[in-house]
């Protein structure tokens, strides 16, 4: 970008905008992700241990099976990123976990909306797994987001290589 004209002032603010959501989606988005990944590891998985060998109750083909519960890692299994450009030629990365939850074991309404997993797990009454606590992830994620080198690091590294090139 370093070596290009531009003809009018659309054309630097399109370019610009251009390079931002590059910066966002190649430099930025993997660092953020990765801190995502580490929060759910530290906050979710590594807080809470199933009961070894604990029975659930699962249906098949109308027929109840117990079997003894497994996690599904799906939380940082879908993690993942989506640019918007909002108005004002405003570029925001989103980063969440894809992630939905499974059928309640106690009653309770459930979405199936991109990131419903991590906010239902931050929620302090969660009424829909027996023994359920408040397990927050996103408010922690992004404040590390706030605060982290890292982050930092990957903006100046993404402007560098866009000036290099």
């Amino acid at each position: 970008m370093a070596n290009r004209s531009f003809d009018s002032m659309e054309a630097l603010y399109a370019g610009v905008n251009d390079a931002i959501k590059n910066i966002a989606k190649y430099d930025v988005a993997p660092v953020a992700k990765n801190i995502l990944k580490k929060n759910i590891k530290e906050r979710i998985y590594d807080a809470y241990a199933p009961k070894k060998n604990g029975w659930i109750t699962t249906t098949s083909s109308g027929e109840k099976i117990r079997t003894t519960y497994h996690r599904r890692r799906d939380l940082d299994k879908s993690v993942n990123d989506i640019i918007f450009q909002g108005t004002g030629n405003v570029t925001t990365l989103s980063i969440s976990s894809s992630a939905v939850p499974s059928k309640p074991v106690k009653g309770g309404y459930v979405s199936n909306k991109r990131g419903s997993l991590l906010n239902l797990l931050g929620q302090s009454k969660l009424g829909v797994w027996k023994g359920g606590f408040p397990r927050p992830v996103l408010d922690p994620t992004e404040a590390e987001f706030k605060k982290s080198a890292e982050i930092d690091s990957a903006i100046r590294t993404g402007i560098q290589k866009r000036i290099e090139n």
